[in-house]
């Protein structure tokens, strides 16, 4: 039988900032929000959960998903769209650069941002003072990669924060994770508690908690007149446990079974991490523990448990399981499989998807196929998942081809 779960009192950390009497913000806060659709891969929808979320700011907006590079360099008013207070890019990266064009690389449209200098293909951000920048967002393949980077440089360059990523991730839990990150930044929560946030959700690919943050992060994107709470610590829903075991000397192996034994106690009885899959992301002020169920050893999903360990201490314990219980859905994927007349081959998926891949202008860095249940939609896919890398500029992108079993 499964436990009935423990609601936890909500206690926030608060940290009073007392201002000036007048609620206005200041007079020239823009944000500058750019994406593309790239036929294949569309970072609009980034766009428009950045503008949703930074909603609540009052920001004056650059929104745009069909950029020119006389665009990127023009201004709005007085000020210049790359010194806006917040910048943020979605789409293809590489450690030096992001590369924004449409689907038939037109004139105008095809351009990189840079480190470097303006040029008649490049916005670079040499030209600009980036002293006037509160947060930079390089959300792009590999925009964090290194020592030296595209967002690090940012920062030095006088962003006051920057975020990129570390690896190639997937789209669709790139997007997830970055909607997750703006709902939060655009409220009274310091930056760092947003990252939290997005990072306590479990998603397909992992390795979109792999990121790099410079500058400081512990305080609000908000600028205002107003007297006003904000949290000093996480971000804190009816998903999570605040827990504290002491896991000092700690292998690996009794820190899972820790972990375990507390969602046994607490949780769920029936819980058994042999139905699990452990994936492990290490941050520079925390380890991050995603437990995924996985169905009948082969079948991945995103429901599990996310886990946060610092200071040689489990602090939180996120249950990601969306109100599912783990037999609940091996049972109900099992009568979706049951219900299928025939099931194409991995060979074949895999053929299929190399067949809409542009070999003169990409190559194949890693691929890997694999069974996976989306509890959103109650469907079983085969999937593929290609790391890709653009031949003549370098960045990385990663193809998701799926076809419903």
């Amino acid at each position: 039988m499964k436990l009935k779960k423990k609601i936890l009192t909500t206690i926030l950390l608060l940290t009073v900032f007392m201002l000036s009497p007048v609620g206005v913000l200041a007079a020239g806060n823009q944000a500058l929000l750019v994406g593309r659709d790239y036929g294949g891969i569309d970072t609009s929808i980034d766009v428009t959960n950045a503008q949703s979320g930074l909603g609540p700011l009052a920001f004056t907006y650059q929104a745009n998903t069909n950029p020119t590079i006389s665009w990127m360099k023009g201004t709005n008013g007085s000020t210049k769209r790359m010194e806006s207070d917040i910048l943020f890019f979605s789409g293809h990266g590489n450690s030096s650069l992001m590369h924004f064009y449409d689907a038939n690389h037109t004139s105008g449209y095809d351009f990189y941002i840079t480190t470097g200098s303006n040029s008649s293909t490049n916005v670079g951000l040499s030209s600009y003072n980036m002293g006037n920048v509160k947060l930079a967002v390089f959300a792009g393949c590999q925009t964090a990669s290194g020592t030296s980077n595209i967002t690090k440089t940012a920062q030095t360059k006088g962003a006051a924060k920057s975020i990129g990523w570390i690896p190639s991730i997937e789209a669709p839990s790139h997007t997830a994770w970055l909607k997750n990150f703006w709902s939060k930044a655009g409220t009274e929560f310091y930056l760092s508690a947003a990252v939290t946030y997005a990072d306590s959700f479990t998603y397909n690919d992992s390795r979109v908690k792999s990121h790099n943050q410079y500058g400081n992060w512990n305080q609000p994107l908000r600028t205002t007149s107003l007297n006003y709470e904000t949290m000093s610590n996480i971000v804190i829903d009816n998903r999570n446990n605040s827990v504290e075991i002491d896991v000092t000397n700690y292998n690996e192996t009794r820190i899972i079974k820790s972990i375990e034994t507390w969602i046994k106690e607490n949780i769920d009885e029936n819980f058994d991490i042999n139905s699990y899959e452990v994936e492990k992301t290490i941050q520079e002020s925390r380890i991050i523990y995603d437990l995924k169920l996985v169905i009948n050893d082969n079948i991945k999903t995103k429901l599990g448990y996310t886990i946060f360990v610092s200071d040689n201490k489990i602090t939180n314990i996120f249950d990601n399981m969306n109100n599912n219980d783990d037999v609940e859905v091996k049972t109900q994927v099992n009568a979706i499989l049951n219900n299928k007349v025939s099931i194409q081959s991995s060979e074949s998926i895999v053929k299929l998807a190399n067949n809409n891949i542009d070999y003169d202008n990409f190559e194949v860095v890693t691929q890997d196929s694999y069974t996976y249940f989306d509890d959103d939609n109650n469907k079983v896919y085969q999937v593929v998942r290609t790391e890709l890398k653009n031949k003549n500029d370098g960045t990385f992108y990663v193809d998701e081809y799926k076809v419903e079993m």
